[in-house]
């Protein structure tokens, strides 16, 4: 009896001396491990000829290796590090509008004109007139001929459809190109983090600003980090994101040209992989795939 006793006060013993090591052992480290991938559709304002569940960020699922297997090395996986989805954004706004170039902005209406009783404001950001690239030349031009002009604009994050009436005057409206800081178009990411978002935000906020439909029906998954002038560098765990976005309906998969072959490599089949190396770049690969855009110049009239 009291030798089990004994041997019972010696298990107590060594388990409460082992207990912390058990705990230290399944404690989370620094170090990242990518356990798989998810793809998150990007809600996009409403905007015309733009299909809002049609561009598709694919990231990666990271959890924290714990100091055993840091030890015992039992996962090698990388993972990005995760980064600013603000400052993405950010990015890839100025990389939208270095690819087109100085917005189009409102600088003055005339007091009681067309213009002012539409509701326009200055500041507005004008994307689209009747549908194609804008011009207060067709505004004018619509309303001598005793038409409406059908104006886009986007004013504080969100797009607005103005209809500009004829009256006896000119539109009493005057755009200028204008630097400056105007609020990019308001996109949902939920809350994913990470700068690989940068590409298809870029690719998203062009096609919000201009006439035409850019993924033509494809849905577009795209990752990588934009600068921005719009160069597109690689980011890391694309097996993983590249079979999230297959399982979430991508067709097609732009990265950055650099890591086009190591991509190719690990996607699945059915996935069209496509390098590129800035994000004009990337519209013109859109545009090959049927997409339509001002920026590719085949917008239908």
């Amino acid at each position: 009896m009291r030798r089990r006793r004994r041997r019972r006060h010696i298990g107590f013993i060594a388990a409460a001396a082992l207990a912390p090591v058990l705990v230290v052992s399944m404690s989370p480290t620094g170090a990242p491990a990518v356990v798989g991938g998810r793809t998150r559709t990007l809600g996009l304002p409403e905007e015309a000829g733009v299909n809002r569940d049609d561009y598709l960020m694919p990231t990666a699922l990271v959890r924290r290796l714990t100091v055993m297997e840091v030890l015992l090395g039992l996962h090698s996986n990388q993972a990005d590090s995760p980064g600013d989805m603000s400052q993405a954004k950010s990015d890839a706004w100025w990389a939208a509008v270095n690819a087109l170039g100085v917005p189009m902005t409102v600088s003055a209406i005339a007091p009681g004109s067309p213009g002012e009783r539409a509701g326009l404001q200055l500041g507005d950001i004008v994307t689209s007139t009747d549908q194609n690239s804008p011009s207060s030349g067709q505004v004018d031009k619509d309303l001598a001929s005793g038409r409406p002009a059908e104006l886009r604009v986007l004013r504080n994050g969100a797009f607005l459809d103005v209809r500009v009436d004829p009256g006896r005057e000119n539109s009493g409206i005057t755009f200028i190109r204008l630097w400056g800081t105007p609020v990019a178009p308001f996109i949902d990411t939920g809350s994913t983090s990470g700068t690989s978002g940068g590409l298809v935000l870029a690719l998203a906020d062009i096609d919000l600003l201009t006439p035409g439909d850019l993924t033509n029906g494809h849905k577009i998954a795209a990752t990588g980090v934009i600068s921005p002038d719009g160069t597109v560098t690689g980011v890391l765990a694309y097996r993983e994101k590249s079979a999230a976005a297959q399982r979430a309906g991508a067709t097609v998969l732009l990265v950055a040209a650099a890591d086009v072959d190591e991509v190719r490599a690990v996607a699945p089949r059915g996935l069209r992989v496509i390098g590129v190396e800035t994000v004009t770049h990337a519209v013109w690969e859109l545009c090959a795939l049927g997409g339509t855009s001002s920026l590719c110049g085949n917008v239908p009239r």
